[in-house]
């Protein structure tokens, strides 16, 4: 059973990018384009993994994961 992936990307085409190839492999995806949606997103899913940009327009991936 495939478990939901949570990207965060805030460049459309990335995002897009990958999200299309994790749903070829299978996967559920959902997607976030900055913090603020992420955590809002964990929030409510809890995805069982998340890839996560280094650089969001409101602060860095780090921030998220503190």
């Amino acid at each position: 059973m495939s478990k939901l992936i949570l990207v965060v990307e805030d460049e459309m085409v990335t995002q897009r990018l990958i999200q299309a190839a994790l749903e070829r492999a299978g996967h559920w995806v959902c997607c976030a384009s900055n913090i603020a949606m992420a955590e809002e997103e964990i929030r409510k899913t809890l995805p069982a993994l998340v890839l996560l940009d280094w650089t969001l327009p409101d602060g860095t991936g780090l921030t998220l994961v503190r």
